[in-house]
């Protein structure tokens, strides 16, 4: 019976990923990587994302800006303090159409705000790199 029971609670996280356009996960604690990339891998439609203090690993944030889907439009990976100017640009290549940022208290430099001009003026709205 339990196995039946997760089975459908997978079954019902895959049709409702599957819709999610909106995942504000800021302040949780405990997202493990696998976590991360269940939501990234099927939330395909997602337009935006908070992941404000949630203490992400490395590992999770390097999968995040590889495969985060393209379309979407505002991102906040504020207080990830590793991530660097190799990561925007994976980011912003792939993520064309963001109009709001928020990378406060990350390790971006003069080049990596660069990166994000050249590849998001013509959407970017709102960028906070405080």
């Amino acid at each position: 019976l339990r196995a039946r029971q997760l089975y459908s609670y997978r079954l019902v996280f895959l049709w409702l990923a599957k819709r999610t356009r909106l995942l504000d996960l800021s302040f949780c604690k405990g997202l493990a990587f696998d976590c991360i990339q269940c939501i990234i891998t099927n939330c395909l439609e997602l337009k935006e994302l908070n992941l404000n203090s949630t203490e992400l690993t490395e590992d999770s944030v390097k999968f995040l800006t590889h495969h985060l889907t393209p379309g979407i439009t505002k991102l906040s990976l504020a207080g990830f303090e590793f991530i660097n100017d190799e990561d925007i640009l994976s980011l912003v290549s792939r993520c064309n159409q963001l109009s709001a940022l928020d990378l406060q208290k990350t390790a971006i430099t003069n080049d990596g705000l660069s990166m994000i001009i050249t590849h998001l003026k013509t959407n970017l709205e709102k960028l906070d790199v405080r």
